[in-house]
């Protein structure tokens, strides 16, 4: 007899092969089959699945050291990869998962190291992803390193990091070598004068990067007069984008000066800037206008009419502006009608916006008049406080005459019955339209009878916004008929009016017909339980429907005849529950459906009542759903039965990484369940137990010590004992990965407070940090103090409503003399007096960090204000400041006034609920409003 023949993958036929490779995923094929043996790697070199493998999504998922090798081994050999994202990608063995540095940081350099020492560098890798990696100067040195060899790398994305002026140097001298770069995305990270010094070096020289991207860092005027000067020599760069940072009004003027000489930058995006007419007045005195920028945007500017017609001359002669927007600011008819005189000669700007302005029907009529001569406009958003059927008649005549026109947003214009009509009317014959929003202008069943006819005509309009009208049943079956015909309407938005269940009939028997309507609003309606069922049911035949929102209605439970695809079809992705009461028979369909779903990503079952025994039959489902990533149960009645159901499945899921639990029953017991399943579950990054009195859990403490993912947590209103406090305190020290912590109402004391601050000292992750509500007094102060001053990593703190005096306030501000990462800083509704604004205001003339300070419901006079005004002379970061409810008169808005005058940063100044009445205070209001373009009283 034969020796029986064993086939092997090195001796199979290529047809048997090529099935295989059929049913594996690429990610296995390039970890587990590349490089075993010759004649495999030939016959994926003609495999054409794995030859089209351009993209490798490792984002929000766990791998090992062992798995990291392999892919790096890999991609030695790849030549078709062009695109890797690695965003929250947590990195290392679960063993020696011990530290942040350890578990998350230095194993992301890892990574870079492997693709680094490849042996052509990251081979085809022409997009890197390492967003909100938790990237310090270290690891970045690693990847400039990386960079300085690769000659393919195009896009680099390191947004939400920790990167300094160090890390900045680093890439800086990358650059410099570097010859494919072209986009580099830095927002939100730690640079400040001296990074941004280092980047603009490079920038003389450099002659490939296109777009950089410095929102959201600690950038001040040096900074930025160090860019401006490299935008003197630069040829290539287009884009550079500088928004939130503590730039003040006149480096801004010297980045505008610069736009007289450069050439090629096409869109510059800066911000609290307050002087516009000054800014206007630059630029219309560039020798070309506006020179090369392609974007403004001056949103709530506090832009009057005069400052409009300054910017109005500058762009008449402008030849490259295309998006202008001037939502929020002060424009009435006159400032109008000079931007309708701009219209008529200037010949690219595509899309204006003149949202919440001052502006009536006659300026409406300048502008329309305009549009019906303008051939480039695409893009018009425009409220009017007063409009009428003449203004609307002039308004259509320009739809209709317009060819270019593509997005109108008239949200909030009053147009009744009589003026849509009229609109209506244009629309049926209009060509070019895609987008039209239409909300909060009173609608009724009338209008929404023209908008279906404009349905049933019109073949253009995609997306149509009619929320928060009064459209009711009637009205809606005039919309459902006209869906029934309509083949483009993409997006149709019915939230905030008054549909019943008659109207969700309606809708049914339109998606049963429809095969283009992708997106449906329904929430905040009047749809029961019945109404839904017609829903419900007409999915299972509808199959291009994605999202359904049907958020608080009056829906008490589904039909156990429904199935299971009905609830939630093939296509569906969120599901938005929220209110809707469910009694046991709706959650078992639910249940249901989560066990066989496999697109249902964020699943919303808020205020549903839902008990013990409801969630029971959910747990099931949730273990073993295969897409759900984010899960709300809040304002339930869970109590500690249903907190172990839920620790079960968190056990089984390794998908969800939100989960919200605030304001249920879940207490001591529940919370120690939960704690269980925190020491195994790998996926969980966000946690919220706000108000379910968990007391005492010293286990869910412990349980903390050993989670290796976890990012936010909320204990707030949860009666924390002292001992517990303490546990907390030991874990956060040992989490490697917690950024957000809420500890707001739990009554914490002197000592349990000690606990909590001294993980300050050493915590290198924790960026906010919430003690509202609390019992921080004197002691506690001096325990909080120490240590910030010292952390490096704190950027929110709030303190609101705890007893602090004036001496506390001191330890504080001392603090803050120190302390260089703090932005904002809340100590509202204390007891805070006029010495406490001293300490404060000596704070601020040496802190250069704080963007915002809260200061309301205190006990501030005109001497703290005199102090604090003194301070914002010499202060050139702080933004917002709010001091409203204490005791300041006309004589402290005085002093305020005046210190504007010299100061260039503040742009939110919150004085409500003082005591500023008369002519004089009104006169001093007055010239704060005109420097600051948020002001409120």
């Amino acid at each position: 007899m034969a020796d029986k023949f064993t086939w092997t993958l090195q001796t199979l036929p290529i047809e048997l092969l090529y099935r295989i490779l059929d049913h594996l995923e690429v990610l296995t094929i390039l970890c587990s089959m590349q490089n075993v043996c010759t004649r495999i790697d030939v016959i994926l070199n003609t495999y054409h699945r794995y030859q089209a493998f351009t993209t490798l999504d490792l984002s929000r998922t766990y791998m090992s050291n062992q798995r990291v090798q392999h892919i790096a081994n890999a991609l030695q050999h790849n030549t078709t990869l062009i695109t890797l994202d690695l965003r929250n990608t947590y990195i290392g063995d679960k063993e020696t998962l011990t530290t942040r540095t350890l578990g998350h940081f230095r194993n992301a350099v890892e990574v870079v190291r492997h693709l680094a020492n490849a042996k052509r560098g990251i081979i085809t890798v022409t997009t890197l992803n390492l967003n909100d990696y938790g990237l310090r100067d270290v690891e970045t040195q690693v990847i400039a390193d990386a960079l300085q060899q690769n000659t393919i790398l195009t896009l680099l994305n390191l947004q939400y990091n920790r990167i300094g002026d160090e890390g900045a140097q680093h890439l800086a001298t990358a650059l410099q070598y570097n010859t494919t770069l072209t986009e580099l995305n830095l927002v939100c990270n730690n640079i400040r004068d001296s990074g941004a010094q280092y980047l603009a070096n490079v920038l003389h020289n450099n002659k490939t990067l296109i777009t950089l991207n410095l929102g959201q860092n600690r950038i001040g005027d040096a900074g930025a007069e160090s860019l401006a000067g490299a935008l003197r020599q630069n040829a290539t760069l287009t884009t550079l984008k500088l928004e939130d940072n503590s730039i003040s009004a006149d480096a801004v003027l010297q980045l505008l000066h610069v736009l007289e000489q450069n050439t090629t930058l096409t869109t510059l995006t800066i911000d609290h800037f307050r002087n516009a007419a000054e800014a206007a007045r630059h630029l219309a005195n560039a020798k070309r206008g506006i020179i090369t920028v392609t974007a403004l945007d001056l949103n709530s500017y506090g832009l009057r009419d005069a400052e409009v017609q300054v910017l109005a001359d500058a762009l008449q002669k402008n030849t490259t502006l295309t998006t202008l927007n001037l939502q929020y600011n002060r424009i009435g008819d006159e400032g109008s009608r000079h931007l309708a005189n701009v219209l008529q000669h200037n010949k690219t700007l595509t899309t204006l916006n003149l949202q919440w302005n001052s502006i009536n029907g006659e300026g409406v009529l300048y502008l329309v008049h305009t549009l019906e001569q303008n051939t480039t406009l695409t893009m018009l958003s425009l409220k009017s406080d007063r409009n009428d059927a003449e203004v609307t008649r002039h308004l259509a005549h320009a739809i209709y005459s317009r060819t270019t026109l593509t997005t109108l947003n008239l949200d909030s214009n009053q147009l009744y019955d009589v003026e849509l009509q009229v609109l209506a009317d244009a629309l049926q014959k209009n060509t070019t339209l895609t987008g039209l929003s239409l909300q909060r202008n009173g609608i009724r069943y009338v209008g929404a009878r023209y908008l279906a006819n404009v349905l049933q005509h019109n073949t253009t309009l995609t997306t149509l916004a009619l929320n928060n009208n009064r459209i009711d049943s009637a009205g809606a079956e005039y919309l459902a008929c006209a869906l029934q015909k309509n083949k483009t309407l993409i997006t149709l938005n019915l939230e905030y009016n008054s549909i019943d269940d008659v109207g969700a009939a309606h809708s049914v028997n339109a998606l049963r017909q429809n095969t283009t309507l992708e997106t449906l609003y329904l929430g905040h309606n009047s749809i029961s339980a019945e109404g839904v069922l017609y829903l419900l049911n007409v999915l299972e035949q509808n199959t291009t429907l994605t999202t359904l929102n049907l958020i608080n209605n009056m829906y008490y439970g589904l039909a156990a005849r429904n199935s299971t695809n009905a609830i939630c079809p093939t296509t569906l992705t969120t599901l938005n529950l929220d209110q809707y009461r469910l009694r046991i028979v709706g959650i078992q369909v639910l249940a249901g459906v989560l066990r066989y779903n496999t697109t249902l990503t964020t699943l919303n079952l808020e205020r549903n009542n839902i008990d013990d025994v409801q969630v029971y039959s959910l747990a099931f489902a949730i273990g073993n759903a295969r897409t759900l990533i984010k899960l709300n149960l809040g304002n339930n009645m869970i109590g500690a039965t249903g907190a172990f159901h839920i620790a079960n499945a968190l056990e089984n899921n390794n998908t969800i990484t939100t989960l919200d639990l605030k304001n249920n029953r879940i207490g001591r017991s529940g919370a120690k369940y939960l704690a269980a399943a925190l020491r195994r579950n790998t996926t969980l990054l966000t946690l919220n137990l706000q108000n379910n009195q968990i007391g005492g859990a010293i286990g869910f403490a412990y349980a903390l010590q050993k989670n290796t993912t976890l990012i936010r947590l909320n204990l707030e209103d949860n009666q924390i004992s002292a001992e517990v406090a303490q546990r907390i305190a030991n874990a956060i020290r040992q989490i490697t990965t917690l950024t957000i912590f809420n500890f707001e109402r739990n009554a914490i004391d002197d000592m349990q407070l000690q606990y909590i601050v001294n993980t300050l000292r050493n915590n290198i992750t924790l960026t906010t940090l919430n003690l509202e509500s609390n019992k921080i007094d004197d002691i506690a102060a001096r325990y909080l103090s120490d240590p910030l001053g010292e952390n490096t990593t704190i950027t929110i703190l709030n303190l609101k409503n705890n007893a602090i005096h004036d001496q506390e306030v001191r330890y504080v501000a001392n603090a803050l003399q120190q302390n260089t990462t703090l932005t904002t800083l809340n100590l509202g509704s204390s007891r805070i007096g006029n010495k406490s604004a001293k300490y404060l205001a000596n704070a601020l003339r040496q802190n250069t960090t704080l963007t915002m300070l809260n200061l309301e419901r205190n006990r501030i006079t005109n001497v703290g204000a005199k102090r604090l005004a003194n301070a914002l002379r010499n202060n050139n970061t702080l933004t917002a400041l709010y001091i409203g409810w204490n005791c300041i008169d006309d004589e402290g808005a005085k002093y305020l006034s005046s210190a504007l005058q010299e100061n260039t940063t503040l742009i939110t100044l919150n004085l409500e609920g003082n005591e500023i009445h008369n002519k004089e205070g009104e006169y001093f209001i007055k010239e704060m409003t005109m420097n600051l373009s948020r002001v409120k009283l």
